[in-house]
């Protein structure tokens, strides 16, 4: 009867449609369900209510084309006929030729499980730090948030320990679920497996469930995390290290940031500081150099962190040091310096650079002669306020072995400068470790007993007290003593060298922790290892591997400088197969 409400009911389940309203009134349609987005992998209940007055029927259609025409009995799609995919869902009511039409519906007919795409840590990776972040697992389509209640993650530590974690959210569009980070005590190195325990499932029903292959992976937990690809974005001006038995130079900043210097093969002196997400390319200044020889580049810091690098240039005759400071955007020549062409030792073979407390250079290089080719004489260059005030002291003359390293270290706290190098005498080699303070005229010389081998690649820190330590390698072993008063004392026992290598090709360098207490690295074609004093001890602390090509008689320079909170940082130069006589620079961090 005209005028009063009219009632037919449609749906499946507890759905209904409820269509009411008075003759004569527009009408308007819309759903009751479903919801504006939804997703099904089977029947799907539809329930609309029109309002305004009395259709003579009401029409379904599916991306505009027909379903179905719903009167008085129940209505269900059934969707499992459908390919998978997105449909747009519409209803049309009639009065006559008048239609009114609903707002659309998205339907999303899916019947694939969610497939667990990604994790992090990833699957196989093997430079996960051991600080544990939070864990995270992304899926191919979004879970319910049943998830967080039925799904469990299960760690299992190589060296010990398990821990089931709970999930601790979804991300907004719920494809990615998170875990807290996990609590247990991990000593690297160690493999920890994870498996994601439980089911979940789509908003269209369909289940994840756990027990595949993909609910399984490890990552590795090393000794030591890589911090970057060091030469990953060379300037046009910049090329590869060339592979020198000096190498490159890594230094620390007051914020424990790494700097690196080297020597390239493109003529320029290259230099990159971490800042913490990758290295930025401090612009290098390019240099002449007629003779691309065994030679690297030294770099120092100031107390406010602007890095002062040096290098050596040579053509046929002489040798000079040149010395750069960096501000701002440029390099500024400090001085250039080098032994008398004329002179008995117009040659330099290995050189350092330091600074003072004051933030002027100390420079100290082997000078070599032409004509007696292995032996030469120590020099050190003493850069004052001004070129006046600068002077050279010719330490010693027709002893010092080339070839092999020479060290140099500065103690700010005291002022003074110490070197050590290795030398001939008459009853076989020694090494020699001199030491003089800024104000004082005399040095103050510590020989070390005189040995049948010769002590290679010296590596010498100093104490706040003043007191040297120093290192150096010889057949069999690495040797490490440390001055009291003015007797030399055996650190700990000798730690042994491979008797395979040649220890001409092994590298140690020796730095200190924040309590004073001496780390040692050493390297050898293909193979670094590090080592702490504990006091009474050394321990060993880890290892690095590389493959060896290329060429394999070169040693593998490597550098060692230890943060304020005593963690190890580590650069190491090894050949690259790909680019003969050039190297690649990598820089470690202790894992801790």
């Amino acid at each position: 009867m005209l005028g009063q409400p009219r009632r037919w009911m449609l749906g499946v389940g507890l759905a209904a449609a409820l269509v009411q309203g008075c003759g004569g009134d527009e009408l308007e349609v819309e759903f009751l369900s479903p919801a504006e987005r939804t997703e099904t992998r089977g029947d799907l209940g539809i329930a609309l209510t029109v309002t305004g007055g009395a259709p003579d029927r009401v029409d379904l259609y599916v991306n505009d084309g027909w379903l179905a025409t719903i009167g008085d009995a129940s209505y269900r799609w059934d969707t499992t006929g459908w390919p998978e995919g997105k449909y747009t869902l519409k209803a049309r009511a009639w009065i006559g030729e008048q239609v009114y039409e609903s707002e659309s519906r998205t339907v999303i007919v899916d019947r694939t499980a969610p497939l667990l795409l990604t994790t992090l840590p990833s699957r196989g990776e093997t430079q996960v730090p051991v600080k544990a972040a939070p864990i995270a697992l992304k899926f191919s389509e979004p879970l319910t948030t049943s998830a967080l209640g039925t799904l469990t993650l299960r760690l299992n530590a190589s060296g010990g320990g398990t821990q089931l974690i709970s999930p601790s959210g979804l991300s907004e569009d719920r494809k990615t679920l998170f875990f807290p980070a996990h609590s247990m005590s991990i000593t690297p190195p160690q493999t920890i497996a994870a498996t994601l325990m439980g089911r979940a499932e789509d908003p269209a029903g369909n289940l994840f469930l756990s027990g595949n292959v993909d609910s399984a992976w490890a990552w590795q937990v090393p000794v030591f995390i890589p911090l970057g690809k060091v030469t990953e974005s060379l300037l046009p001006a910049e090329g590869p290290p060339l592979l020198s038995a000096q190498g490159p130079t890594l230094r620390l900043d007051s914020k424990g940031q790494p700097l690196v210097a080297w020597r390239s093969s493109s003529s320029s002196v290259v230099v990159r500081q971490w800042d913490g997400q990758g290295w930025k390319p401090i612009p290098p200044k390019p240099f002449p150099a007629s003779d691309l020889r065994d030679v690297g580049a030294d770099i120092a810091l100031d107390e406010s962190g602007i890095p002062t690098v040096g290098w050596i240039s040579q053509d046929a005759n002489s040798s000079s040091v040149s010395v750069w400071s960096h501000q701002g955007d440029t390099w500024t020549r400090q001085f250039t310096v080098g032994p008398n062409p004329e002179g008995p030792f117009p040659l330099i073979d290995r050189a350092a650079l330091r600074l003072s407390k004051n933030g002027t250079a100390r420079l100290a290089w082997l000078a070599g002669s032409k004509t007696a080719p292995g032996f030469g004489g120590l020099m050190v260059y003493w850069r004052g306020p001004t070129e006046d005030t600068s002077f050279f002291n010719t330490y010693s003359q027709g002893t010092a072995l080339l070839g092999r390293h020479l060290s140099m270290e500065t103690n700010t706290t005291r002022d003074s400068l110490a070197l050590a190098w290795s030398e001939r005498v008459d009853n076989g080699y020694r090494l020699m470790v001199i030491r003089r303070p800024d104000n004082a005229y005399e040095w103050s010389e510590w020989p070390l007993e005189a040995r049948g081998a010769m002590p290679g690649n010296p590596s010498l820190v100093l104490l706040s007290n003043g007191e040297p330590i120093v290192a150096w390698n010889e057949p069999g072993a690495i040797q490490v003593r440390r001055l009291k008063g003015n007797t030399w004392t055996a650190v700990g026992t000798p730690i042994p060298i491979p008797s395979t290598v040649d220890v001409t090709s092994v590298v140690p360098v020796l730095a200190l922790d924040n309590t004073e207490q001496p780390v040692l690295a050493w390297s050898m074609p293909g193979k670094a290892e590090v080592w702490r004093w504990n006091g009474s001890a050394w321990m060993r602390v880890g290892e690095l591997n590389e493959t060896v090509s290329g060429e394999t008689s070169s040693p593998w320079p490597i550098q060692l400088q230890v943060e304020k909170s005593g963690t190890p940082v580590v650069g190491w130069l090894r050949p690259d197969a790909s680019q003969p006589g050039r190297g690649a620079m990598e820089v470690y961090q202790l894992n801790r």
